[in-house]
């Protein structure tokens, strides 16, 4: 497996060096990541989505949990022009640069065994017309790849309900394609966060898709 070497940072996100990803996690060191985000508006009955990922079973952190729709970590030197390529090598969607909205830095911290995870994560999403059928997904990176209607999403994150039904596809191994699958998700499925970010997503997507212009995290 590739090990990847990142810059770190202070608290005030003044880089103060270089050093491997797995030994920024192990001492909890401060670096960037990337959270790229993609919404869809059908085209048949105008239902709007937003998209996420599950996370493969051969993951080293947080294997089986739903996800944003795209992530990873700077490497040394990177900018978004190159932390944005992996939606094409998740998901195979070439999305334009000018397709992209900046929503800002959100601070990301998490503990788990061996990992103590801290992040300035910059965040953008795009609207994107491609079908899930559509995705090329990377096996060893993404399970499955499922769209949340934003009222559904709102309402579980809300915690007005315990469970959503929603479509998507999986990776199927042995046939080595995607199948298409209705999934039944939990909030708890989904990656711990400490605030309510993916309740803030599903209320800036709505807000998106309501011609809202100016839209932070």
């Amino acid at each position: 497996m590739h090990e990847e070497l990142i810059d770190i940072y202070d608290e005030s996100m003044k880089k103060v060096g270089q050093i491997m990803k797995k030994e920024a996690h192990r001492q909890g060191l401060w670096h960037k990541s990337i959270h790229c985000w993609l919404f869809q508006k059908s085209k048949v009955d105008g239902k709007v989505y937003v998209i996420v990922q599950k996370r493969a079973s051969a993951k080293l952190l947080m294997p089986d949990y739903f996800d944003v729709s795209v992530a990873g970590h700077y490497e040394l030197n990177e900018d978004k022009t190159d932390g944005l390529r992996e939606v094409q090598e998740e998901f195979g969607l070439k999305v334009p640069l000018d397709s992209w909205h900046y929503l800002g830095i959100k601070y990301d911290v998490g503990l788990s065994p061996n990992v103590i995870n801290k992040e300035f994560c910059e965040v953008y999403f795009a609207e994107i017309e491609n079908e899930l059928s559509e995705f090329i997904l990377c096996p060893q990176e993404v399970d499955s790849v499922v769209k949340i209607e934003i009222s559904k999403g709102q309402a579980l994150f809300s915690g007005e309900c315990e469970s959503i039904e929603a479509e998507g596809f999986r990776w199927n191994f042995e046939k080595n394609r995607l199948e298409p699958r209705t999934f039944t998700i939990k909030a708890e499925q989904f990656i711990p966060r400490l605030d309510s970010y993916y309740a803030k997503i599903f209320a800036i997507a709505d807000l998106y898709f309501k011609g809202y212009k100016y839209l932070y995290i």
